[in-house]
């Protein structure tokens, strides 16, 4: 027996498998195990860019509700406002109606007064038997003589110079005074304006009150703007 040493080689491996087991090989390599492992640094940005963009809905949200409450809340406030002023106003207007009533009823008994009602058939008798400038040289003489029937006559007179001046001053509605005497208030005017044109100056060298009965004029002119043809004079 020979004791030569025999080396037995490894059959040779086929060139396919060889090629699989480098593929394997090379996918469990320390530099592709490391190139597939997690990047923690971009999840991490990834999740912080997911929750600060959830933080800013939820604060866009909240800031939104709070908006719209505020809004709301004006809202509410400018209709209790409106609500507060319409109340204020309706106060007022019933106040003013009450006191428009309270002068519109002592104006009307006031012209319903017994010595109210004999004056005023004195003047129209005086009125329809000599005329307005008959009336305006008799009162003339009735005024310098002292005569007593000039201060009766004078009432009514005093009377629409009053009621124009409630005008004025917004105790009365002018509608109340028109629709109740506005004819008789234009009428009146046409038969003492002879007599009101003498005493403040225009006609002869009478010099005394240029402001007679004035306010009583701007109330017959306001209601004949209002109805043409109630007054013939042109003053």
């Amino acid at each position: 027996m020979s004791n030569k040493l025999v080396v037995r080689l490894p059959p040779a491996i086929p060139p396919d498998l060889f090629n699989q087991l480098s593929s394997l090989l090379g996918k469990l390599s320390p530099h592709e195990s490391h190139e597939s492992s997690p990047n923690w640094a971009e999840k991490w940005t990834g999740w912080g860019t997911v929750a600060l963009a959830a933080i800013a809905a939820v604060t866009a949200g909240v800031a939104w509700v709070q908006f719209t409450q505020e809004r709301d809340a004006r809202k509410r406030e400018r209709i209790e406002q409106e609500k507060a002023r319409q109340h204020e106003q309706d106060l007022l207007e019933e106040a003013r109606t009450a006191r428009y009533a309270e002068a519109f009823t002592a104006a009307t008994q006031r012209w319903n007064d017994r010595p109210m009602r004999d004056a005023r058939k004195k003047i129209r008798v005086y009125h329809d038997t000599i005329g307005a400038v008959a009336l305006r040289d008799e009162m003339e003489a009735k005024r310098v003589s002292r005569d007593p029937e000039y201060f009766e006559m004078l009432m009514v007179m005093d009377y629409f110079e009053d009621l124009a001046i409630l005008l004025s001053n917004k105790s009365i509605a002018f509608g109340m005074v028109d629709s109740s005497l506005g004819t008789t208030i234009c009428q009146y005017w046409t038969i003492w304006q002879p007599f009101i044109a003498l005493m403040r100056g225009t006609l002869g060298d009478q010099h005394y009150d240029p402001a007679y009965y004035a306010a009583w004029q701007r109330l017959a002119e306001s209601i004949a703007a209002e109805h043409p043809g109630y007054l013939p004079w042109q003053f």
